[in-house]
């Protein structure tokens, strides 16, 4: 014969378990949530890198503000990258790139890239291609030449949504940039 502490301790377990059960379940429904997020394929970051000249150079030069900033647009399964060289403010010469996505692993937030296009747009009163941009563009003129695309990878190492803050990483190249999210 049953007594009444018996049922109530067993009723007390089978809420127990109804509690646990709703927040697994609430739990996977915002993971999923987040993953399905990313899945989307969609991006827009605004990357920003200051330029200084060395302080131990040998002869003293006038003081120059330069930068090199990075755009970064992923739309479904299409993407652009386009660097902008500027000096005192004033925008000198682009690199832009166009291509696809074609994976997107979301364990490790890693976009893989196929740029087949690569477009240079300079100030017309420039008369040649920065220093800065001259490697890259050596590079990718080769790679567009020789395989027809450039594949690589661009990991979001580190994500702060409370202070706009998106940390990229390209690999094989291994450059960092600190973005912001438009």
């Amino acid at each position: 014969m049953l007594k009444f502490s018996d049922l109530t301790a067993k009723t007390h377990r089978f809420r127990l378990w109804h509690v646990v059960g709703i927040i697994v379940v609430l739990s996977s429904i915002v993971l999923g949530t987040y993953a399905m997020s990313f899945n989307s394929k969609q991006l827009n970051l605004s990357c920003q890198a200051k330029l200084y000249q060395s302080p131990f150079m040998a002869e003293s030069l006038p003081a120059f503000s330069q930068s090199l900033a990075l755009d970064v647009a992923i739309e479904a399964n299409h993407a652009k990258l386009s660097y902008r060289y500027a000096q005192d403010g004033q925008d000198l010469a682009a690199l832009i790139y166009r291509g696809k996505v074609s994976a997107l692993e979301p364990g490790t937030m890693t976009y893989k890239l196929n740029l087949d296009q690569a477009n240079l747009k300079m100030d017309l009163l420039q008369t040649e291609v920065p220093d800065l941009m001259r490697a890259e563009v050596r590079k990718s003129r080769q790679a567009l030449f020789e395989q027809g695309r450039m594949s690589f990878d661009m990991q979001i190492v580190d994500m702060d949504t409370l202070n706009d803050f998106v940390l990229i990483k390209f690999y094989p190249s291994g450059h960092l940039w600190a973005c912001r999210s438009h």
